[in-house]
């Protein structure tokens, strides 16, 4: 498994299907601690298996405040030729910068079948 990082040189952006891969990461990762790490050095992803990985940190930070910062750094990485994922991820900004915003809220914009 590499790091999120790595995986972006690699792959040089993101596609639709990677998006949906880290929110279903963040999903499961939420369930076992609200103190993620969002840094892409410390994510691990793994496309071929749909697998994301993160760690955990110590520290106290807003969950909401930190995925909306994750999000526009994702905005920054995704494959231009891939339209789908630019929508989908406009989409997930758009829904994240809104006050009261949820994670159920993206999980269920990369579910909907425009996304």
């Amino acid at each position: 498994m590499q790091t999120l990082n790595e995986y972006i040189k690699e792959y040089r952006g993101l596609k639709k299907i990677d998006i949906k891969n880290l929110l279903n990461g963040v999903k499961d990762a939420r369930g076992i601690s609200e103190n993620i790490n969002f840094d892409f050095d410390h994510i691990g992803f793994d496309r071929d298996i749909g697998r994301t990985s993160f760690e955990t940190t110590s520290e106290n930070k807003d969950f909401h405040f930190e995925l909306s910062k994750f999000l526009i750094r994702l905005l920054r990485h995704i494959d231009v030729d891939d339209k789908d994922a630019l929508t989908l991820g406009y989409r997930l900004f758009v829904r994240s910068s809104k006050d009261n915003y949820k994670l159920e809220d993206l999980l269920t914009i990369i579910n909907e079948k425009v996304a």
